[in-house]
């Protein structure tokens, strides 16, 4: 029965690391009572159907305020089939819930509340949408079409957009889009695009649009970038059963690059000394391989400083950054750098 929370997760829930008491009864001391049965439902009948379970749920901050949480996990399984050890990670999604139930009480007042909507949306990041079943139109606001990477100011169909998403993605999308149509209920799905040659995951929701009659006339929607949600569950699926922690820092070196993109990407410390730093494993992208201990002098001596005050280190260009010396600059070109973020 020992449950163990990386001090990440004690921070979300207001917990000073290494405070949370360690068993189920101190998690769910944490949850509403009105959910409790829902999330204990949903972690039986993953383990039950060996799958993973994800449930949202409120918590009790330790400030007071009940907030949102998105847990999701997965059991890992012995030769006799009986579950050994569950595995999982929460993200806080309050700012998105809270827009949500924002959202879903601006509807009910309609134009009365129309500005406390559009606030709401702004606070979330979400992006507002209105599809025309008949003529097949898709009006997408500006934040809208930002998230999907599209022109705000150009024509948009509901076949161009399904046109964006991988097939598999296409089809489920469009799927739960017609059914929501045909039963009146909301829509609600997630699917990829590619935004500037890099993936992103969207997170999309509706509700059918009524004509006279009832009959569903088109829908109107919202739309939010989780691709940092799926990241966590992606860095979660690939760390899970790793013990060693060179192992876990090297994993999480190449997803993180693999995801910005970047051609190097490192997990570095301090050495006890203070001037020096050591690089324990990184992520080189057909480039050398930067393992090993550098001293603080050949690459600023603002990195430390910054750092320290809690603050990213920021290159644009090395070869003309204002702050580095020529000896400097001779040391990043020397390893390939021509531009970094340290944090």
């Amino acid at each position: 029965g020992e449950v163990w929370w990386s001090p990440e997760l004690e921070a979300i829930f207001g917990l000073a690391p290494g405070t949370f008491g360690g068993d189920e009864t101190a998690f769910l001391a944490h949850v509403h009572d009105e959910d409790r049965p829902r999330v204990l439902q949903a972690v039986a009948d993953a383990l039950s159907s060996h799958t993973d379970y994800v449930v949202e749920f409120r918590f009790r901050h330790t400030e007071g305020d009940w907030r949102w949480m998105d847990g999701r996990g997965r059991a890992t399984y012995g030769d006799d089939g009986r579950p050994q050890w569950l595995h999982g990670i929460g993200i806080d999604i309050t700012a998105r819930k809270r827009a949500e139930i924002a959202l879903d009480r601006a509807r009910a007042r309609a134009d009365a509340d129309a500005e406390r909507l559009q606030l709401a949306m702004v606070a979330a990041r979400l992006g507002d949408w209105t599809w025309d079943t008949p003529s097949d139109e898709v009006v997408l606001s500006p934040r809208a079409a930002a998230i999907l990477g599209v022109a705000a100011d150009q024509p948009c169909t509901w076949a161009q957009l399904r046109a964006m998403m991988p097939p598999e993605d296409a089809e489920w999308s469009d799927a739960a889009a017609r059914q929501a149509l045909s039963s009146g209920g909301d829509y609600a799905t997630e699917y990829r695009v590619r935004v500037a040659g890099r993936e992103r995951w969207i997170s999309a929701r509706g509700r059918p649009r009524l004509d006279a009659e009832g009959r569903a006339t088109g829908m109107l929607g919202i739309v939010q970038d989780i691709s940092h949600d799926r990241l966590l569950v992606r860095l979660d699926d690939a760390m899970r059963t790793l013990s060693s922690a060179r192992d876990i820092k090297a994993i999480a070196a190449r997803i993180l690059g693999e995801y910005l993109r970047v051609e190097r990407c490192t997990y570095a410390t301090f050495t006890d000394d203070g001037d020096h730093y050591s690089v324990a494993c990184d992520y080189a992208n057909g480039l050398p391989s930067m393992v090993g201990e550098y001293y603080l002098g050949y690459f600023s001596a603002d990195l430390k400083r910054t750092l320290g005050a809690g603050q990213a280190y920021v290159v644009d260009d090395c070869s003309s950054d204002a702050r580095l010396t020529s000896e400097v600059r001779r040391s990043y070109a020397a390893l390939g750098i021509g531009a970094l973020i340290s944090v």
